[in-house]
């Protein structure tokens, strides 16, 4: 579970300008979090979650190439988004363990290390530190701010969830196909994710 770094309100501007020091940080409403340091550790070293990014991440870069240029951009590994859920509301910079970013936002991106905008796809992979109210807390944060989808995927269940804006939620598991109509032509069976 998230422990506040710090209780001072941040911007965006003042929370991208903290040091790259290998610790996974995330500004939600105003205030920048961190996970505990024994938390961290386990993150760190979790087999699991880094075998499932790199079989998902394998799929989109190989659907992404698929696709006619210009096309957009396959990204893992705590990529960065820098998100406004509304026009008066606070900014909120928040790392993705996979997402599938438009060529418009990529040509956005400029000489800033995060992505500006929300991404097409947000995959999120459940960690044994993740608790529900982080994941709901984020997943309604990126569909708010524009995300078309989001897949958590849960590991130890073998189960995928899709969320989508206005669409009730999938449960998707071993007898079921991952596809979405934001991403045309993207199909993996569930079970080859866990293999």
């Amino acid at each position: 579970m998230p422990a506040t770094l710090t209780q001072r309100r941040m911007t965006a501007d003042e929370f991208l300008a903290l040091p790259d020091d290998g610790i996974e940080r995330m500004l939600i409403d105003g205030i920048c979090r961190e996970p505990a340091t024994e938390i961290r550790e386990m993150t760190v070293r979790n087999l699991v979650h880094s075998q499932l990014t790199i079989v998902l991440g394998h799929f989109l870069e190989q659907w992404r190439r698929t696709q006619p240029k210009p096309r957009g951009a396959a990204v893992g590994g705590e990529a960065g988004f820098r998100l406004k859920p509304d026009p008066d509301g606070e900014e909120a910079v928040v790392g993705l363990d996979l997402a599938y970013v438009s060529h418009e936002s990529v040509a956005r991106r400029g000489t800033t290390t995060v992505v500006q905008g929300p991404p097409i796809l947000a995959v999120e992979i459940v960690s044994p530190h993740n608790t529900d109210g982080e994941l709901s807390d984020k997943v309604d944060l990126l569909l708010k701010c524009g995300c078309k989808v989001v897949w958590v995927v849960y590991p130890k269940s073998q189960t995928v969830i899709v969320h989508r804006p206005g669409v009730a939620v999938q449960a998707l598991d071993a007898g079921d196909t991952l596809t979405a109509p934001e991403l045309p032509g993207f199909s993996v069976p569930i079970p080859m994710l866990f293999e």
